[in-house]
């Protein structure tokens, strides 16, 4: 969508090709203010999508793993007259919260149709593997599992930390570029936990955790 409004590439032809067949997957996030900005100039229909794909966040939470408060009694007290207010906000049909999170696998689907309405089904090419890449002198030849090849006058490697294209052109560094911190990062989904619109961070020692909710 971005690389569609670049005044330098106005007429070009734009294809995203993606390893991905678009299955639900990654984690949940939050979107900041100028997240929301960049999205809004972006795709104003795209914006308002992925609004109304977010959960409410009303109270906020910070609890020991065995479930013990560890919030002073005047936050804890604070708190709840919040928690309160938003519930009443709610009984009257407005849904306003702190914050709003959502799954990343929204986000995206949200992206994926406003590409397809706005550029064709041709501008998304998912469950394409890069085998092969040529840099010649006027353009570039991309070689994909089951035979298929692109010729292109620019491409934009977005692969990440373990880069097919760093991978496969001449000179570049293979290093996955990642640090060690000794740290274990885990995330997971629980679609039958109702968090009542509570986010809780756990605390215990070098651990810690965080559940909220997320998505519709």
């Amino acid at each position: 969508l971005a690389l569609s409004k670049a005044p330098c590439l106005q007429n070009a032809n734009i294809a995203v090709f993606e390893a991905d067949t678009w299955k639900p997957k990654g984690a949940s996030i939050q979107i900041s203010k100028a997240g929301w900005s960049a999205l809004e100039n972006l795709d104003e229909e795209a914006a308002t999508r992925i609004r109304a794909t977010g959960a409410p966040v009303t109270q906020v939470s910070l609890r020991s793993f065995s479930g013990k408060p560890l919030t002073p009694l005047p936050l804890t007290f604070l708190a709840r007259i919040v928690a309160w207010f938003f519930a009443l906000l709610r009984l009257v049909g407005l849904k306003r919260a702190l914050t709003r999170a959502h799954t990343w696998h929204d986000v995206r689907t949200v992206l994926r149709d406003r590409v397809r309405e706005t550029l064709g089904e041709s501008s998304l090419q998912p469950g394409s593997t890069l085998e092969s890449l040529d840099a010649g002198a006027d353009d570039v030849r991309l070689g994909f599992g089951g035979g298929d090849e692109v010729r292109a006058k620019v491409v934009l490697a977005c692969d990440g930390t373990r880069s097919a294209v760093r991978r496969l052109l001449p000179g570049e560094s293979d290093d996955e570029l990642l640090l060690s911190e000794g740290r274990s990062v885990w995330r997971g989904q629980a679609p039958t936990l109702d968090t009542r619109g509570a986010a809780t961070f756990y605390k215990d020692g070098d651990c810690s955790g965080l559940v909220f909710p997320a998505g519709t």
